[in-house]
């Protein structure tokens, strides 16, 4: 399906709506609606789709979405403790307000121009303005709006954040075949371990081969076989590093026909073969659990 236009429902003179997601595991489609978006990832990590970039989330990360900027969160595997997030609607008539072209306000202006593709923030900085989110929520009135400028204030005095997707402003338009390339992404991320085909996804995007390929260059900015390989690599390296499945079984479950063919693309894209990406990850993980529990031990 392509991005659904999502209704956000404000109360009477309200351009602020804060509210807590808490499910097993994020499920909501892929969706873009006109409102500014402020979401901090209080618990769970995972993959997302933000515009035309594909990625990963992690517990803490803040992101600010510009309007009409299409963004799904999800989950390949479900997570062991569920999912929750803080998540901050901006109205789209804020923009327009006099006093965010003011002086005082200029550079928040600026910042929500930037987000137009997708900023993220993470580390300490990030959990401490996920903070704010949440206690936006709960308070009203002034308070409530106090709370608002010093997010932002706190916000723009933050190193420059990563920004993801490098076309969000032509999301904005959102021409007939951007609709189309979305609907094939999103079912591209929900059937990767598929026998996915170009001529199949051509087929339902309403596209000739040839056209298909330029028009999801166009959107995406990677080919068609780029998108499908990434995918695939990404839950083949969150196999490698949650499980001890053989290399071969990995490379069926991630999507790919044959051993040579993952082993190859995973040497091109990861600089390193499948088996010393698990070892390097097993000794990352054993020399992070080794230093936790000096610092345990060190202050007892």
């Amino acid at each position: 399906m392509k991005a659904s236009s999502e209704v956000i429902q404000f109360s009477e003179d309200s351009i602020l709506l804060s509210r807590w997601i808490d499910l097993p595991a994020f499920d909501h489609p892929l969706h873009r609606h006109p409102e500014i978006e402020l979401t901090w990832i209080e618990k769970s990590c995972g993959e997302r789709m933000i515009g035309e970039d594909l990625g990963y989330f992690e517990e803490g990360d803040l992101y600010l979405l510009g309007p009409q900027l299409p963004h799904l969160f999800f989950h390949q595997t479900p997570p062991r403790e569920g999912a929750r997030a803080e998540v901050l609607h901006l109205h789209e008539h804020i923009m327009n307000q006099p006093i965010m072209r003011s002086t005082t306000l200029r550079d928040m202006h600026q910042l929500i121009q930037r987000a137009a593709g997708g900023l993220c923030y993470r580390g300490e900085d990030a959990v401490r303005i996920g903070t704010y989110v949440k206690k936006i929520r709960t308070a009203d009135g002034p308070y409530q709006w106090r709370l608002f400028f010093q997010l932002w204030e706190e916000l723009l005095s933050l190193p420059d954040p990563e920004p993801i997707s490098g076309i969000g402003n032509e999301f904005q338009a959102t021409p007939a075949h951007c609709e189309r390339i979305e609907r094939v992404c999103h079912y591209m991320i929900g059937h990767f371990q598929e026998n996915i085909s170009h001529r199949d996804m051509a087929a339902m995007s309403h596209y000739s081969p040839a056209a298909f390929s330029r028009s999801f260059k166009r959107v995406t900015r990677k080919t068609f076989t780029q998108f499908l390989t990434e995918l695939r690599l990404r839950h083949a390296c969150t196999l490698l590093g949650e499980t001890d499945w053989t290399i071969l079984r990995i490379a069926m479950e991630s999507g790919f026909q044959n051993l040579s063919n993952f082993n190859r693309r995973f040497l091109a894209t990861r600089g390193e073969n499948p088996s010393r990406y698990r070892k390097r990850q097993s000794q990352l993980i054993s020399t992070t659990t080794t230093e936790a529990t000096d610092s345990i031990q060190n202050k007892t």
